[in-house]
């Protein structure tokens, strides 16, 4: 929805499902700003299982976590 875009999201890659909401992970990698545009995840981090992390850098917090994914 329209109120979930916020201006200050930013995306994050990290290998395999996380446990937690609460701070980024220290292997995450940021892949660039959530504005509906295509994002690339390095190819040394694509090869295995990831999750997606949305972060809103205005509140310091996560946003929302996807499930663990495989990219191809």
């Amino acid at each position: 929805p329209a109120a979930f875009t916020r201006p200050d999201l930013l995306v994050y890659w990290t290998a395999g499902p996380i446990s937690f909401k609460d701070n980024l992970p220290d292997d995450a990698v940021l892949l660039g700003a959530f504005t509906g545009s295509a994002l690339l995840v390095p190819a040394e981090h694509a090869k295995a299982p990831g999750t997606l992390i949305l972060y809103s850098l205005a509140d310091g917090e996560i946003v929302d976590i996807s499930k663990p994914i495989l990219l191809q």
